[in-house]
């Protein structure tokens, strides 16, 4: 079986950690590829659906993963029980819809070891989210597949050093590594500026043109960023 780059980068991150959640799973790829690889000794995919369930059960047959990997019906880390796995793997949902599967479930999440959050949109708020509630972020990972840029994190128990708003959109640990596809997330966030302030150009509304310029103050934040890169190559 071959992941995905995405799915490659996610599982980079499990770490050395052998008990391992994907919640989410759909077809159970990456569970069943690090049972196959030797990585894990076992695997909890979890589904909220019928149908991508039994997707991911289909899987694990087909890979004859059955003694390794195990398949639940559940909404979240409730198909748990606290200890259960070391590592859980929340990836391809959005930021607050992460952030709600952790809060449903607060003694699985303490029992954990390592949570690797793969947000489709809401980074920002679920880097605060995690420094608020003791997660420290130890790695982060930009990832580029089919013309889509992908941000991942992987975060263990500690404390995490404060950062302004704009670094937690950025990504504190990608800006300090000035990450390769760096200048393209930066550039991403800055189209999205962008179409904001556009849409707000012609309100006359005194507050929605606050918020515009608040827009326009990230669009010049983020045009130093980008060119304080650009200086370093």
């Amino acid at each position: 079986m071959k992941l995905s780059a995405r799915l490659n980068a996610v599982a980079a991150q499990v770490g050395p950690y052998r008990k391992v959640a994907d919640i989410g799973s759909d077809h159970a790829y990456l569970p069943v590829w690090l049972a196959q690889a030797g990585k894990i000794s076992s695997a909890v995919a979890g589904e909220i659906m019928p149908g991508p369930l039994a997707a991911a059960q289909r899987t694990i047959v087909d890979a004859a993963m059955e003694e390794k990997v195990v398949a639940r019906l559940g909404d979240g880390l409730q198909i748990l029980v606290p200890g259960e796995v070391e590592v859980a793997v929340i990836a391809g949902m959005g930021g607050k819809a992460i952030r709600g599967i952790l809060e449903r479930s607060p003694a699985v999440v303490e029992g954990l070891r390592r949570l690797v959050c793969q947000p489709m949109t809401g980074a920002p708020g679920l880097r605060s989210w995690l420094a608020a509630n003791g997660w420290k972020i130890i790695a982060e990972e930009l990832v580029l597949e089919d013309g889509k840029l992908y941000e991942l994190l992987a975060a263990e128990h500690g404390t995490s050093s404060p950062s302004d708003a704009l670094t937690l959109e950025i990504g504190p640990l990608l800006w300090e590594r000035r990450h390769p596809l760096l200048l393209e997330q930066l550039a991403r966030l800055k189209r999205q500026y962008e179409r904001r302030a556009a849409d707000m150009e012609k309100s006359k509304s005194v507050a929605v043109q606050k918020r515009r310029e608040t827009c326009l103050e990230k669009i010049n934040a983020l045009e130093a960023r980008m060119s304080c890169l650009q200086a370093v190559k």
